[in-house]
């Protein structure tokens, strides 16, 4: 199976929807996604501090948030949104890394129309094979309205794919540049450029975000200390894993642990 099959094979399972108003979506509290977000703004403001950015929610735009992301922020004023929590099965394929998903993108009339049809097909059986077919139609829809138009090879994609699974398998030792282009049987300095142009971010990057990534998720468990996390998520010196904790999610790990354990308390 090549990699557009496994795309079209994606199957996607919806935690849960719904179009809420709210006046404090956020206040800076502190939070990981654990699943894929998709978030609708009919009207009101507000901003999330998210992969190191800025960024503002306002009306008629569409927003996807990963899995696993750092994410805090403030609603500016009353929020009317559609909100969809989602997790899929891809084949071992990392979709969301191979396919350059962004995270927010102008919305449509139709936009509105497809989560209206989602919230009404949530409500009915999820054992029947119409309801999922549907679901499963309507996330390819909204999903492919954050893919970048960047020009895709099928081939070096199943090359990279395997070495971004093997990145995530071996994520808290050292991953060397040489390493993976040795895997492959290519000198580094194309691989590294081959890497950039599947995925969009160089493999020292990516390697970076990922152990980033995993820090945020360790973090939640207060058995481990900063400097155990720090090793385990392949840092070798803790003091560099909270300069770059700060710098990826705007907090030290420090802070971010308490922010962490005071919204869940909430």
């Amino acid at each position: 199976m090549n990699v557009y099959d496994s795309l079209k094979s994606v199957k996607f399972n919806i935690i849960e929807g719904d179009r809420v108003t709210v006046e404090d979506f956020w206040d800076k509290d502190c939070s990981i996604f654990k699943k894929e977000r998709i978030y609708l703004i009919k009207s009101g403001t507000a901003w999330m501090f998210l992969k190191g950015k800025k960024i503002f929610l306002e009306p008629n735009k569409l927003y996807f948030i990963p899995s696993y992301s750092v994410l805090y922020g403030k609603t500016l004023s009353q929020l009317e949104h559609y909100f969809i929590h989602f997790e899929f099965e891809s084949d071992g394929v990392d979709i969301f890394s191979l396919f350059h998903l962004i995270n927010e993108v102008p919305a449509s009339q139709e936009d509105e129309y497809f989560l209206d049809k989602l919230l009404e097909l949530m409500k009915m059986s999820s054992y029947s094979p119409q309801v999922q077919l549907q679901e499963n139609g309507i996330m390819q829809i909204l999903l492919s309205k954050f893919l970048t138009s960047l020009e895709f090879n099928d081939e070096n994609a199943l090359r990279i794919n395997t070495t971004l699974n093997y990145i995530n398998d071996n994520i808290g030792r050292t991953i060397t540049l040489e390493e993976l282009a040795e895997r492959h049987h290519l000198n580094p300095v194309y691989f590294s450029h081959l890497f950039k142009q599947v995925v969009g971010v160089s493999p020292s990057q990516y390697i970076l975000n990922k152990r980033i990534s995993y820090a945020t998720m360790l973090l939640s468990r207060p058995e481990k200390s900063i400097a155990e996390i720090a090793e385990l998520a392949g840092f070798s010196d803790p003091m560099y894993f909270s300069r770059i904790f700060k710098i990826k999610t705007g907090m030290p790990p420090q802070a971010f642990r308490k922010s962490l354990k005071a919204n869940n308390t909430k």
